[in-house]
């Protein structure tokens, strides 16, 4: 029996292929999610620092 190219009956290679595909599509959500959170904790600190800034600032306007 002939396989169209690119196909074979060896189900551990096909399987290998599409695990092999599944789990690099995963690290790339992985990647992106992680780096989307690192960003987001970044503003969320920086915000912070601002909000701490500005509490300061005005603590010690009012304490003079």
């Amino acid at each position: 029996m002939t396989y169209p190219k690119g196909y074979t009956n060896d189900y551990a290679t096909i399987w290998e292929q599409r695990m092999s595909k599944a789990i690099g599509l995963h690290l790339h959500w992985l990647t992106e999610a992680c780096y989307q959170a690192a960003l987001y904790s970044d503003r969320l600190t920086i915000q912070a620092q601002v909000k701490l800034g500005k509490l300061y600032m005005a603590a010690s306007k009012g304490g003079k």
